[in-house]
């Protein structure tokens, strides 16, 4: 973790506490995992009326009004099946968060947009600051107003339109 600034500022708590889990590793992380995860499997599609009753505080106002009851089954559905056979990966995943990624990101060559929302409670936007910052020739694009999915609802068009710039940039 970048040790130029508080990683876990501004994000929600569940997630702040999951970072902890991580840094420690082992039985911690495995049984907070469990436990969402558990969550996760009994929560039934029909019972989702919102994305906050699948993701509780990660998500914020800008979240929850991008996203209908059948947006947050669909994505409930997509998290159940992702942890149906455990939860190996998402620990990898939060373990990657955690540890030395085997290359610096200011080495980077091809070309990158970092994308980010002021509102996003799981990667707050310091973090997109913070990584536009250290890639050379990233194109930052902040969006005031949106969160980690709003983004993704509200702007979907755009961000394939500029990946599609991006691929076929002269490298």
């Amino acid at each position: 973790l970048p040790d130029e600034f508080d990683w876990t500022e501004g994000m929600s708590q569940e997630n702040v506490d999951e970072f902890a889990h991580s840094i420690e590793g082992g039985k911690a992380l495995d049984e907070s995992l469990s436990v969402f995860r558990e969550f996760i499997l009994a929560l039934h599609p029909d019972q989702v009326t919102s994305i906050k009753d699948v993701l509780g505080d990660l998500v914020s106002a800008a979240d929850i009004n991008a996203t209908s009851a059948q947006t947050a089954a669909f994505l409930l559905d997509n998290f159940a099946h992702g942890v149906a056979d455990g939860t190996d990966g998402w620990r990898d995943d939060d373990q990657s968060f955690v540890h030395p990624w085997g290359f610096d990101v200011g080495d980077i060559e091809v070309p990158v947009s970092v994308w980010f929302g002021d509102e996003d409670l799981m990667v707050p936007a310091r973090h997109g600051e913070w990584l536009g910052s250290h890639v050379p020739g990233a194109r930052v694009r902040r969006f005031p107003g949106d969160g980690h999915l709003s983004l993704m609802m509200n702007r979907s068009g755009e961000l394939l339109d500029e990946t599609l710039d991006l691929a076929g940039a002269k490298w």
